[in-house]
């Protein structure tokens, strides 16, 4: 009886141990699998950097049917900075401000958010240029944020994610692109857009060394438990 119960003992243990190494092992994998997807996402980004946007025209249907997670080019449509958000707090050279965000009604239907990048606090929106249409360069992509950002409070109007879907529905306005435009056109010079070149961010190889290395941690403290448990029992 004191036997089976040993061997009863021994088996959950082993049961026990082998899910704790598979949930670290598959940790592992999963980040070397993310590592890959923004690897293809900056190799993709690296070639459509040296295009000029201004040669590609993005519409409405392409934005929605694509299924690359970037779209490099330019957007046409009809300008509506009396619909505006302000995104933050941001900072630029040591300033406090904001990102001014705002929808455009495509010319070929829907509508794109659009953000103009950085505008100083306390600053008010241009007004949009005479002309009915106007042409946008910049990337296209879904907005970011890490976990620790805090939630949106539309019913203050208080902004610290770029959620496309409450916003959307802040300015009552859809159909709505998934993706936002960080253009690259100075609409005013209270206004600094988006000249650096965006990259998503890729620290899944020290993500994944970290969960492989656990692994292996988790082996060498399971043998060294063992061999202490063999001593005491001779």
């Amino acid at each position: 009886m004191i036997g089976t119960n040993k061997m009863i003992k021994k088996i959950i243990g082993f049961f026990l141990f082998g899910l704790g190494f598979a949930a670290l092992l598959l940790l592992g994998i999963w980040q070397v699998e993310r590592l890959e997807s923004k690897q293809k996402i900056i190799e993709t980004l690296d070639e459509i950097y040296a295009s000029d946007p201004q040669e590609t025209p993005i519409g409405f249907l392409e934005i929605q049917m694509s299924e690359e997670a970037v779209l490099y080019g330019h957007i046409t449509g009809a300008m509506q900075l009396d619909q505006h958000i302000f995104l933050g707090p941001k900072t630029y050279e040591g300033q406090i401000g904001y990102h001014l965000i705002s929808p455009v009604a495509l010319n070929s239907g829907g509508y794109v958010l659009v953000n103009y990048g950085w505008i100083e606090k306390g600053a008010e929106p241009p007004q949009p240029p005479p002309v009915a249409q106007i042409r946008l360069p910049g990337l296209l992509r879904a907005p970011d944020w890490n976990k620790f950002t805090p939630d949106n409070s539309p019913e203050n109007n208080v902004w610290t994610k770029a959620n496309i879907e409450e916003m959307a529905a802040y300015f009552k306005i859809g159909p709505v692109a998934p993706m936002m435009l960080y253009t690259l056109a100075p609409i005013s010079p209270d206004i600094k857009p988006f000249t650096q070149k965006w990259y998503p961010r890729n620290k899944h190889k020290q993500y994944a060394i970290f969960w492989f290395t656990m692994a292996l941690v988790y082996i060498g403290v399971f043998v060294m438990f063992g061999r202490r448990k063999n001593a005491q029992t001779t």
